[in-house]
């Protein structure tokens, strides 16, 4: 798992209230959000694969890429890709 986060250290997830009373946001999207942000404490970006999101939030590939496309879209998120170490945007 990327990040300082691993299966066997991570308790739970907390979804805060303006997540979680945000309409704009599917359930889905509520708790994709609240994944990522977890893995995100460190201050230095989410740098999950979209498989290993996908695996733990038991979604398939595709319906992640369409959850992450709509938190991107709504301003939520922004996305990079690393390439040899180095972000793009």
């Amino acid at each position: 798992m990327s990040g300082k986060h691993s299966k066997s250290d991570q308790k739970g997830l907390w979804i805060p209230a303006e997540i979680l009373r945000d309409a704009r946001l599917t359930n889905a999207g509520k708790i994709l959000l609240a994944e990522i942000l977890a893995l995100h404490q460190n201050g230095s970006g989410c740098f999950a694969s979209n498989a290993h999101l996908a695996s733990v939030l038991g979604m398939t590939i595709s319906g992640l890429r369409k959850q992450l496309g709509k938190l991107v879209d709504d301003g939520f998120l922004e996305r990079g890709v690393i390439l040899t170490g180095h972000v793009q945007k």
